[in-house]
């Protein structure tokens, strides 16, 4: 029979300092990963719920990484018909980059605003749009966000059958 020498825990020789730091290591990385996920969810349902089409772009490539429902119903394409495609191959927007050097004038202005802009939908239907992009860096890397929404009828008067007044209050001090 052999016999093992016995150790308690209090004979053991752990640095506190050693094992209580890596413990808050461990600990400060695992919240900072949590409160990384809660700001992607948030992100993920802002972007899923806007009432603007939201598309965004690798800012080196113009690939289209990413596409909003909103978007796919306003122009009545499959979010499969946008991943994955630069910019100026999607026919609809030709009025905004029509090639890769109307491209390279975004990327350069990092940002681009047009009040009127007519899109054709999938049907055929033309649409008025306003549209905005902005150039912004996400890690090592930079996107491109275009956000795009149905303009007022009132910005088009040709368009609207019914003109827009204006009625204000009357002073109530007379």
């Amino acid at each position: 029979l052999h016999s093992f020498p016995t150790r308690r825990s209090s004979d053991l020789k752990i640095p506190g300092r050693l094992l209580y730091g890596g413990l808050a290591e461990i600990t400060e990385r695992k919240q900072a990963e949590e409160k990384l996920s809660a700001s992607e969810i948030r992100y993920r349902r802002l972007f899923e719920a806007a009432s603007d089409g939201i598309f965004i772009l690798d800012a080196d490539t113009g690939i289209i990484m990413d596409v909003n429902a909103f978007l796919t119903e306003m122009l009545g394409f499959s979010r499969e018909e946008f991943l994955g495609q630069h910019i100026w191959d999607l026919g609809f927007f030709k009025g905004i980059v029509a090639n890769e050097a109307d491209f390279l004038k975004l990327q350069q202005k990092e940002y681009i605003r047009y009040e009127d802009m007519a899109l054709d939908n999938a049907d055929g239907r033309h649409i008025n749009v306003e549209f905005d992009s902005n150039l912004y860096p996400v890690g090592q890397r930079k996107v491109i966000q275009c956000s795009m929404r149905r303009a007022h009828l009132a910005s088009f008067p040709a368009q609207n059958p019914y003109p827009v007044v204006e009625i204000g209050r009357a002073s109530c001090r007379e």
